[in-house]
């Protein structure tokens, strides 16, 4: 006999309604069965991955247990977050509370009695009732004060219906037991005691008649929703945790290799199946939370670009034969669209690949690759891209220069240095990768005779290529024109393993990604740093002193291929912290949070439809009002620079200045 427990199924028929809810179950599992397997098909449509997504299994599950079992990206934003957890936690919560009551009914093991049953009541109410605000507030925020970047479909707004309906009934059933009941227990189930007291004058046998209803609704209303699970918005439960699992380990600035590339009969993603099978779980892994298209400068400029309402979109031209019925149609903005996906080429060319949508993702939806793979598709597979890119493209494979000054010109900036050129192993420490910017762009030329200089005056041993060094091709893969990519890859290769090269400085966050994290696919590896590294180190180690005091306010910009691709956020403010007088301001964006300055992802070389990135993140230094605005990146400085000008509305500006050139200005005597 029980002291404090209740009775299961009370007020049912034991038998008959064992027999219903347990018919009921199955047929759940099955609905759930063949919503799952119906995606597992759907995922291996895609085309094999070019990368183990299985090895480092630890790491794998420490990730799944951090970020998706605990959170830890969800809550980074809020209030989203903590709404987020609620509903999650809860979830979870009541879901263990049932299985209690499934143990002690289908076991015959009492468990719900005495002090742990109090404390289950009490587990159980709390719980119930952080559901129910979780799922209010989830409303509120997406549908009533109608937050940026929230998607507000009827796919967003059912599940959270069927959650508060399960809440709702759930305690309805509790306060009704109670009306009746009266239980010494029921002041510890406290929100549904608060309500049973509304049925204190309802006759007994009416409020066993309600009961009986209210519990079948309730439980018909929680089978309802967990069926549709596969089926829906809510698969981001399974898919997440499984993307999270299944992410990639590679260098975060690199792109997935493409194993048989000169066999393969298409390049890139011109139809669902020939994006990877990653790449379809990613389309089930979003949460639709909005957070990819907040962080996305393309959108906060007002391109039609969302990456949110790109993986949307896939998931939906995924259904069958939907893709086919739009091809060669027109989308509501009258832009031309890929045949077979129905994404806009628009959109596919307005991303600079920044990856801020895919580090804010608490999902791990790998956004850019897949606009990378329809580029490839665009540019290999149909020759349909701007004409812009055609003239870089051109200028790349005859002079192996985006700007097409050719290997002749590519040592002018070096006039009167009485540079080194590498021509036999050992004949440097190491090589200055000077990039195309620093050889051929007239304003940038000052930053690298800037580093130049810097390196002569710390004593080291070091070389330039020359007429051999090419370009290295970030701009032709990030375009999607990998043929280009491989070929000048090779060409640089060769160079550097013909002079045994082992060590690589660089000005350009660009080169720096592209010969650290993409050439060793390719069989070339070499030790490459960054000049705010190297400029640091020689600064700690005296090689080289900051004398004069630069008493100026600065504040130091973000470049995204080299902090959140690359991690590199201290070394450039611990340099500038080195030079005497310098204080420095940072902008309300800044570090993993930077905003791009629009150059990425061949962007640069693009006609910009609407607002200008440029001009966007410009303004935020003009009104901070520093004297200096500094960066580590050739690309970050011209677009800085101009955007300035413009945002400046010509009042005083900023000056926009490369780390090398304002150690050198300190150093100088």
């Amino acid at each position: 006999m029980k002291t404090v427990g209740r009775e299961i199924l009370w007020n049912l028929p034991h038998h008959q309604a064992t027999v219903v809810l347990y018919s009921l179950l199955g047929v759940l599992l099955l609905l759930f069965a063949w919503g799952v397997c119906s995606r597992i098909r759907f995922y291996r449509r895609g085309r094999p991955e070019g990368e183990n997504r299985l090895d480092r299994l630890w790491e794998r599950t420490r990730d799944l247990l951090r970020i998706g079992f605990f959170q830890k990206r969800v809550l980074e934003k809020k209030p989203g977050g903590p709404i987020h957890l609620a509903i999650y936690a809860s979830f979870i919560a009541l879901f263990f509370v049932t299985c209690f009551v499934a143990v002690e009914h289908d076991l015959g093991v009492k468990v719900l009695d005495g002090d742990f049953y109090i404390a289950f009541k009490l587990f159980a109410e709390t719980f119930g009732i952080v559901l129910v605000g979780g799922v209010v507030a989830a409303l509120a925020r997406r549908f009533i004060l109608r937050s940026a970047g929230l998607s507000r479909e009827a796919g967003d707004l059912v599940p959270l219906l069927l959650l508060g309906a399960v809440a709702f009934t759930g305690f309805l059933v509790e306060a009704l037991r109670i009306a009746a009941t009266h239980p010494a227990a029921a002041p510890y189930s406290f929100a549904a005691n608060a309500v049973a007291r509304l049925f204190d004058r309802v006759p007994i046998p009416d409020l066993l008649r309600l009961h009986r209803g209210v519990w079948w609704g309730h439980l018909l209303i929680a089978f309802g929703f967990l069926a549709s699970i596969p089926y829906g918005k809510m698969l981001h439960g399974i898919a997440g945790p499984a993307n999270i699992f299944l992410r990639s380990y590679r260098p975060t600035g690199t792109l997935q290799p493409i194993p048989d590339f000169d066999a393969r009969e298409t390049i890139g993603a011109g139809a669902i199946g020939e994006f990877s099978w990653k790449q379809l779980l990613d389309l089930d892994a979003c949460a639709q939370c909005g957070r990819c298209e907040e962080a996305c400068p393309a959108h906060a400029t007002g391109k039609t670009l969302s990456p949110q309402k790109m993986i949307r979109d896939l998931r939906v031209e995924s259904g069958p034969g939907v893709a086919y019925r739009r091809e060669g149609r027109e989308d509501a903005h009258g832009g031309p669209m890929i045949e077979g996906i129905g994404i806009r080429t628009a959109d596919v060319w307005a991303c600079t690949t920044c990856g801020h949508c895919v580090t804010s993702c608490p999902m791990m939806v790998e956004h850019v690759e897949k606009i990378v793979d329809m580029r490839r598709h665009l540019v290999l597979g149909k020759s349909d891209f701007p004409p812009e890119l055609e003239q870089m493209f051109r200028k790349l494979e005859v002079f192996s220069d985006p700007w097409g000054f050719g290997p002749a010109r590519r040592t002018e900036w070096a006039a009167g240095l009485d540079l080194k050129e590498v021509g036999r192993k050992g004949s440097v420490d190491i090589v200055y990768w000077v990039g195309c910017a620093g050889a051929y762009d007239e304003r940038y030329r000052n930053v690298a005779v800037s580093l130049a200089r810097i390196l002569k005056e710390a004593g080291i041993r070091f070389g330039i290529l020359g007429s051999r060094e090419f370009c290295c091709g970030d701009f032709a893969r990030r375009t999607g024109n990998e043929y280009l990519f491989r070929l000048l890859a090779r060409k640089n290769m060769a160079v550097l393993e013909e002079y045994g090269v082992t060590k690589i400085v660089t000005p350009c966050p660009h080169c720096y990604n592209a010969l650290r994290n993409e050439y060793p696919a390719f069989g070339g590896k070499f030790d490459v740093i960054h000049h705010s590294e190297l400029i640091l180190d020689l600064m700690e180690s005296s090689g080289i002193r900051a004398r004069n005091p630069l008493e100026k306010t600065i504040s130091y910009h973000d470049p995204c291929y080299l902090g959140r691709y690359n991690g590199i956020f201290d070394p450039p403010r611990q340099v500038l912290s080195k030079i005497p007088g310098l204080r420095l301001a940072e902008a309300g964006r800044n570090r993993e949070n930077g905003f791009c300055c629009g150059a990425g992802g061949g962007y640069l070389w693009l006609p910009e439809q609407g607002s200008r990135i440029n001009e966007k993140r410009s303004s935020e230094f003009v009104d901070l009002k520093p004297d200096i605005v500094a960066t580590a990146c050739p690309h970050c400085m011209y677009m800085l620079e101009d955007g300035m000008v413009a945002a400046g509305d010509g009042g005083r500006i900023p000056e926009s200045l490369d780390l090398a050139e304002i150690v050198l200005r300190s150093m100088e005597r």
